[in-house]
């Protein structure tokens, strides 16, 4: 089986993971003159450079080919600003470090700091979310740590 635009042809099976780009340069020409809203916002390609406009939409497309190029169908588009999220994270220096900070009227709370944290906040200030942060067990196991996800948190 052979399905061909003027640059862009698929050889193999009619299954998606079956198939191979015949013309990859042309595609890759093709690609360099495309700009669409991604995940990290607008992405623009160009031959010598990739530029990322940032903005502040969460949008996730697949790339089909159809007889007039390619077209990019939406899968996934995070249109929940403030909704809550209980985030599950472990203890792992220098990914999550996890303090206990007790303030002068003797209140105790778990202060997060490090990459993830880091990440978490990047997120939250470019998808709106709002994250509840907690901190699994040091002696919690593999297999509970998954249960957790499924039954206590979020994510």
């Amino acid at each position: 089986m052979n399905r061909s635009s003027s640059w862009l042809s698929f050889d193999g099976s009619s299954l998606c993971y079956d198939s191979r780009f015949i013309q990859s340069d042309l595609l890759l020409d093709a690609v360099s003159t495309t700009e669409f809203l991604g995940v990290s916002g607008h992405i623009q390609f160009s031959v010598n450079a990739t530029d990322r406009i940032i903005g502040l939409y969460y949008s996730a497309k697949n790339v089909q080919p159809s007889s007039n190029g390619l077209n990019f169908v939406p899968l996934l588009e995070y249109a929940h600003p403030g909704v809550n999220l209980r985030i599950g994270v472990i203890e792992s220096v220098p990914f999550t470090i996890a303090q206990n900070v007790t303030d002068a009227s003797g209140q105790s709370t778990m202060q997060y700091s490090g990459y993830v944290l880091d990440l978490i906040k990047l997120l939250q200030s470019k998808t709106g979310f709002i994250p509840t942060i907690k901190l699994a067990p040091k002696n919690q196991t593999y297999d509970g740590l998954i249960q957790a996800v499924v039954t206590v948190f979020t994510i």
